[in-house]
């Protein structure tokens, strides 16, 4: 449904740190944004930063290249799902203590299975509070249940989505939720552990894939020390990984 100028003031806060020329070519590229950006101009957060989204690898690469080269801007974190870019915000929006504009960062998302429709997209992400998107090309919102997500969202509730392909992943991210003052109930603890019961992990590259996103950097040298191909033994996993953390942690 076209909600365009239903929602002109969430509208405003997605557009107002980006600038113009990049947003035309976001547009170009049938860009959309999704995750905590939308979930926060719905509940009146500040943004920390984008998840810029396509539905085609294409239209990726010229984004890509666009900043890369018309812009001269090198990513400031790079892993294998994502490429983080940190820009100056338009300079009428906001001004640091040194008279210099603000930045922000923008991540483009390079994860395979996150590229693709909008709708197809969000109806994967883990909580109803996160499935929602704004659209560069149509210029208006998209939600996979509109009332669902401003109730979930007023009422500050997480409800889990079944159908999320990265189970372990949202089991910590519960952390960062409860700690924004989101609350989840029983029931929806259980759906989680359900499905995670249910996630076949055979090798460390399956585990790998299985925490998606998870401290990438802190955990980089971990998996380049367990071939990926290496039978995964949960036991012998969870003793690696306590290992791994208490050497990484020590003090000389």
């Amino acid at each position: 449904m076209d909600n365009y100028g239903q929602y002109d003031r969430e509208r405003y806060l997605i557009l107002k740190n980006i600038p113009k020329e990049l947003r035309k070519v976001l547009k170009e590229n049938r860009a959309y944004v999704a995750g905590g950006s939308i979930t926060s101009v719905f509940s009146n957060q500040k943004i920390n930063d984008y998840d810029i989204y396509f539905s085609e690898l294409s239209k990726m690469n010229n984004v890509l290249n666009f900043l890369q080269e018309n812009w001269s801007l090198e990513p400031v974190v790079s892993t294998e799902n994502s490429e983080t870019f940190e820009i100056f915000t338009p300079i009428e929006n906001k001004i640091d203590i040194q008279g210099n504009p603000e930045k922000i960062n923008i991540q483009i998302i390079t994860r395979q299975n996150c590229i693709g429709i909008i709708k197809s997209v969000i109806s994967l992400f883990d909580f109803t509070i996160v499935q929602a998107a704004y659209s560069f090309e149509f210029d208006h919102f998209v939600f996979i249940n509109e009332n669902v997500f401003l109730k979930h969202l007023i009422q500050k509730r997480l409800v889990f989505n079944i159908k999320t392909p990265f189970p372990i992943s949202s089991l910590i991210r519960i952390k960062k939720y409860l700690d924004r003052g989101y609350s989840i109930n029983g029931i929806e603890l259980i759906k989680m552990a359900l499905l995670i019961r249910d996630t076949e992990i055979d090798t460390y590259e399956d585990f790998k894939i299985a925490i998606n996103g998870v401290d990438d950097a802190i955990l980089k040298d971990f998996f380049e020390n367990n071939p990926e191909n290496e039978a995964f033994n949960t036991h012998k996993a969870i003793e690696k990984l306590d290992m791994y953390i208490g050497k990484l942690f020590e003090i000389d």
